[in-house]
This record gives C-alpha cells, sequence and structure tokens, in this order.
C-alpha cells in the first residue's frame, strides 16, 4: 500500500490503454481537469490490464 496521486494513475492507465482501446473501436475519455491532487492510500500495483 501506498500513498499516490490517483488522478496520475488514470492518466497512465490511460495512455497504456490507448492503442488498445483504438484497435477494438472504444474512445477512452477523461474530460474533467482537476486543480488539486486527489491523494489515496492504495495498492497501485494492483493488476487491472485484462480491463479491455
Amino acid at each position: 500500500m501506498e500513498r499516490f496521486n490517483i488522478i496520475n494513475l488514470i492518466d497512465e492507465t490511460f495512455e497504456a490503454l490507448e492503442q488498445r482501446a483504438k484497435q477494438k473501436n472504444i474512445t477512452l475519455k477523461f474530460d474533467k481537469e482537476y486543480a488539486k491532487a486527489i491523494w489515496v492510500y492504495a495498492d497501485k500495483k494492483k493488476d487491472l490490464s485484462g480491463s479491455l
């Protein structure tokens, strides 16, 4: 478990899945800007790679 900014993790995840989503005609959108970090305490390394 660690403390991290969830917004950064979402951005990184979108970048990692963008090409795979495009191949399946899926559009990924994160259309809200956040002025402040959203800090969470969680398992950052949880594998969600099978999500698409």
